[in-house]
C-alpha cells in the first residue's frame, strides 16, 4: 500500500534521527560541520543554501560555506575540494550541482572524498548503482542525505543517490 510522505513528515524524522547523534558528539566537543560548496551564483542554489543552512544550524550543525565564482577554473574547486577532504573538522559536504560547462563534473564529483559526500555523487558511494533496496544491511552502508532520498530513508529504504 502507498503512503504519501509529506516534507514535514521526513524533515521531523530526519531531524529526531539527527538530534541525539548531534548531542552525543557535542558532549565529547565535537562540533559536526557541514561545507557547503558552489561554483557561481543561481538563484535556486541560494535558496536551497539558505534553507540547509538554517535547518543544520537548528541542529546544531556548523556550516562552512566554499563560494567561487562561475567563471572558476577547475583547479580552484579540486583545491577547494581537497581542502574540504584534508579537514577532520568537516564532517560532511554539499556540492551544488551543475557545474559550469567548463569543469569536467564526474572528475570533481569523484574527487570528494566518500566518507564527506553526503549527496552521493561521487562513483565511489554507491555500492549498488541504479538501485534501491531495504535498509536492512550488515555494516554502516552510505547513506545520503539528498531531498530525493529523505523519503526513502524516512520510509525504512536505502537508496543510492547515484541512481537518481
Amino acid at each position: 500500500m502507498a503512503k504519501l510522505l509529506t516534507g514535514k513528515e521526513v524533515s521531523a524524522a530526519l531531524a529526531d534521527d539527527l538530534a541525539p547523534r548531534i548531542e552525543r558528539l557535542s558532549a565529547v566537543g565535537v562540533t559536526p560541520t557541514l561545507a557547503i560548496v558552489r561554483v557561481g551564483v543561481r538563484p535556486d542554489d541560494l535558496s536551497y543554501e539558505r534553507t540547509a543552512c538554517k535547518r543544520a544550524e537548528a541542529l546544531g550543525l556548523a556550516v562552512r560555506r566554499f563560494e567561487l565564482p562561475a567563471d572558476a577554473p577547475q583547479g580552484e574547486l579540486e583545491a577547494v575540494i581537497d581542502a574540504v577532504n584534508a579537514d577532520d573538522g568537516i564532517h560532511g559536504c554539499l556540492m551544488f550541482r551543475p557545474l559550469p560547462p567548463s569543469m569536467d563534473e564526474r572528475a570533481v564529483c569523484d574527487r570528494l572524498a566518500p566518507e564527506k559526500d553526503i549527496d552521493g555523487i561521487g562513483s565511489g558511494c554507491s555500492p549498488i548503482r541504479g538501485r534501491a533496496s531495504p535498509r536492512p544491511r550488515p555494516g554502516p552502508a552510505w547513506r545520503p542525505w539528498t531531498s530525493t532520498t529523505f523519503p526513502l530513508r524516512a520510509s525504512g529504504w536505502w537508496c543510492s543517490a547515484a541512481a537518481w
